[in-house]
């Protein structure tokens, strides 16, 4: 919270409220008020931080949430991911920055999939457990969400080094279901960037899945034998695809026959 309406507005970047399967979680109250030419941050338990802007908050406290969330899965190896939910059955879409995830995530839970998190994921004993996180859509990706670009233009956003804006979107203002619960995945589908192309679905080995994991995963500290066997596993336990991702409404179609496929 802060008294200044413009880092309120900035704050609203980082607002993330999912429906959370569970015991309700713990709240601490965070307070950025204006410390001369400087912003001074203060949260209980914690030695207090200047920063210099918005820009340098934002940052303080992406850190901070993201080291909030280690302490809930200690020793979790965190996967860049999406997870989402329909019929009971999860499905992760694992891919590079730019191959078109996010965009594909929101079209898909705009259609009765229920969204988990467009971003993080961590791998459980348990299965699956998504890091929770507004949907972050860049400014260049309106033009392919159709009916949603109105709405997504509405909420809080920052501008990057390019001049263009990043939204931070609640799924819910977008008639989106979003709730978050540990589990096992069902399916594990790796994009791959077909942009201007049409979209096709083929299965894949264990192996090569793994290989297409590697490159999307993070181990936490002292974490380097139990993670890479997670990593295995859920490659070795789930159904396993590669989709090159062209045409969103050919991979929309291809996504649902997957999940029809696993009912």
């Amino acid at each position: 919270m802060s008294p200044d309406p413009a880092m309120q507005a900035c704050l609203g970047y980082l607002a993330c409220d999912p429906d959370v399967e569970g015991p309700e979680p713990s709240e601490t109250q965070v307070e950025v008020v204006r410390a001369g030419r400087h912003w001074r941050i203060v949260e209980p338990g914690q030695p207090e931080k200047h920063t210099l802007g918005p820009e340098d908050t934002l940052a303080h406290l992406h850190g901070r949430l993201f080291e909030l969330s280690l302490t809930d899965r200690p020793g979790a190896p965190i996967l860049h991911a999406a997870s989402l939910v329909k019929r009971g059955r999860r499905i992760l879409l694992v891919g590079q920055k730019g191959t078109g995830k996010t965009t594909l995530t929101l079209l898909l839970a705009s259609r009765g999939f229920t969204l988990e998190s467009d971003e993080n994921l961590f791998i459980t004993a348990s299965g699956i457990a998504a890091r929770p996180r507004g949907c972050r859509i860049k400014e260049a990706s309106l033009s392919l969400l159709g009916d949603l670009a109105p709405t997504i233009e509405r909420a809080p956003f920052i501008v990057d080094w390019r001049g263009a804006r990043i939204f931070n979107v609640d799924p819910r203002s977008l008639g989106i279901r979003w709730a978050v619960a540990e589990g096992p995945a069902d399916a594990v589908i790796l994009l791959r960037a077909n942009h201007g192309g049409v979209s096709s679905l083929r299965t894949i080995p264990a192996m090569a899945m793994v290989r297409g994991l590697m490159g999307e995963i993070a181990l936490q500290a002292g974490d380097r034998i139990s993670g890479p066997a997670r990593l295995a596993r859920l490659a070795a336990t789930t159904s396993r695809f590669d989709l090159s991702l062209g045409d969103l409404g050919g991979a929309i179609h291809l996504l649902d026959d997957v999940v029809a496929s696993l009912s």
